[in-house]
């Protein structure tokens, strides 16, 4: 076991807060908070399965468990079956090659392993869906108009494909490299024993978990870094543009000030005069010295080296160049805090307890154990995310 405190997948989580929020090196109290969110929420998914596991009278938990936890989303439900099919299909053709190799050729072969991959992918049902005799008798049609399942997945995946090519329009080359090498961090892939101690499996659920079990957790794990760094550059977005107007507000009120300032010296240079004028015949005034000389050309005082202006017509720069200084470096363009985070995910929650006590209309159903809540937000299209 790891040392507690420590951060198991500091590398990874920062390649995903590259690849979603554009974050390049974000500090390790930023990872560490991150992590410890996804591990909360894979621990309670864990333990919600394992009760509807019990229900069923098995003490391991399956597939199906997880997959029904996720159920309201139906895109995560949609990308979660491709993944499980299509790390199906790789396994079934691994297994082919290994018996058939040398004695098919290879376009014959290519052509078998992609009919044999649609048909299992076609295959592929979740637990709750009606199943009926004719569903396994009917034949494929392969020109079908797609489903609603397929439109939502489709729409999805043209969605995330627009932010990642808006990220990597004017990436360089090295970049662009760093960014592909980034986009394949994952919690789950040869990191299977790593991933067991990082969740805790053995302490809620006994004995050892299939890798199926071991691959949809990861996988919904990678979501829920995605779901927060969406949900934190979101509140970091709206932060900066507090600060903006606040700045904007100090900036007026100090304008303000400024003329109500000169206005007031004006008025009290004024009134010097009519003083200097009233005493211009005692002969006791230098009416010379009366009114004050600047500090520099040709009508500058003998004593000009030696001139200090007053507090009125003097600006203290040193905060502002503290604040400001030349040679200083800026901070990137795009950057992600603590606080951006522990407030996404408050609100996260909020929105979760919101709609579980909104009525039947938004009734999901579930074990509900304590405050934690899993992360169920609506989407565009009005489904839900885990």
């Amino acid at each position: 076991m790891t040392k507690p405190g420590r951060s198991h997948y500091a590398a990874e989580i920062a390649s995903m807060l590259f690849v979603f929020s554009e974050v390049k090196d974000p500090d390790e109290e930023t990872v560490k908070m991150i992590e410890d969110v996804v591990r909360a929420q894979i621990v309670e998914l864990i333990i919600q399965a394992r009760a509807l596991a019990t229900k069923r009278g098995s003490r391991t938990i399956s597939s199906e468990d997880l997959i029904f936890l996720t159920r309201h989303d139906r895109s995560k439900v949609n990308r979660l079956r491709t993944y499980l099919s299509w790390k199906e299909v790789r396994k079934r053709a691994k297994d082919t090659d290994a018996v058939d190799a040398g004695e098919v050729d290879v376009m014959d072969e290519q052509i078998t392993t992609d009919k044999s991959a649609k048909a299992h992918k076609m295959r592929i049902k979740l637990p709750w869906e009606i199943t009926t005799v004719f569903s396994d008798m009917l034949p494929d049609d392969s020109d079908a108009e797609e489903d609603e399942d397929d439109r939502i997945a489709y729409e999805d995946s043209k969605k995330r494909l627009r932010l990642a090519d808006e990220h990597t329009r004017n990436m360089t080359r090295e970049e662009y490299a760093h960014y592909a090498e980034c986009r394949q961090a994952s919690f789950v892939y040869r990191k299977g024993k790593r991933f067991r101690e990082f969740i805790g499996y053995n302490t809620y659920v006994e004995g050892n978990p299939n890798d199926e079990v071991i691959d949809i957790l990861g996988f919904l794990s990678y979501e829920l870094v995605r779901a927060v760094c969406e949900q934190a550059s979101q509140v970091h977005e709206r932060s900066a543009a507090l600060r903006i107007g606040l700045a904007g507000q100090v900036k007026t009120k100090l304008r303000s000030d400024s003329m109500e300032s000169r206005k007031s010296r004006s008025m009290s240079v004024g009134a010097r005069r009519k003083r200097a004028r009233s005493d211009s015949h005692s002969p006791d005034v230098d009416f010379a010295r009366a009114l004050p000389l600047p500090p520099a050309g040709p009508f500058a005082p003998s004593d000009a080296a030696t001139y200090t202006p007053s507090g009125e017509d003097t600006l203290d720069t040193s905060t502002t160049a503290a604040a400001q200084p030349s040679g200083a470096t800026k901070r990137p363009a795009r950057y992600m805090i603590p606080n951006d985070v522990e407030t996404a995910y408050a609100e996260m929650q909020r929105s979760s307890a919101s709609k579980r006590s909104s009525g039947l209309l938004n009734f999901r159903g579930g074990l509900v154990r304590n405050k934690l809540a899993l992360f169920l937000e609506e989407n565009e299209g009005g489904d839900h995310r885990v």
